[in-house]
């Protein structure tokens, strides 16, 4: 019916209700997380920490998986398109693209240590 009577975008509510059981479900500092598809792909906002373990790194040296990509940095106030020498920094706020399969591996990356407590 959509498509017919020329709406472009929509909010699919199964989509927002299965992106924000998510949101509390995934570890380490995670502001947000949307579901991709029919759940074949996530949107990751993450926080970076200073325990974590892809803080201080370059986006060259993070290691993550191959079915992801960080897509932009937020630093303060301003958003960046990261480079592989960009360091990412405790503060930081990732937004992060990744493959169902792969998620799990993209969110031990921001694990809190146990030196945070």
């Amino acid at each position: 019916l959509i498509a017919p009577m020329g709406i472009d975008a929509y909010v699919n509510p199964r989509a927002v209700t299965v992106s924000s059981i998510l949101r509390y479900v995934r570890h380490g500092r995670i502001r947000a997380v949307y579901s991709v598809g029919d759940a074949e792909a996530e949107a990751i906002e993450a926080q970076v920490l200073g325990t974590s373990l892809i803080a201080g790194q370059t986006v060259r040296e993070a290691e993550l998986p191959e079915g992801s990509l960080i897509g932009l940095i937020q630093k303060g106030e301003k958003i960046i398109v990261p480079k592989g020498d960009t360091r990412i920094e405790e503060g930081d706020v990732l937004t992060i693209f990744a493959m169902r399969d792969d998620v799990a591996d993209v969110e031990r990356l921001f694990q809190v240590g146990l030196d945070f407590f």
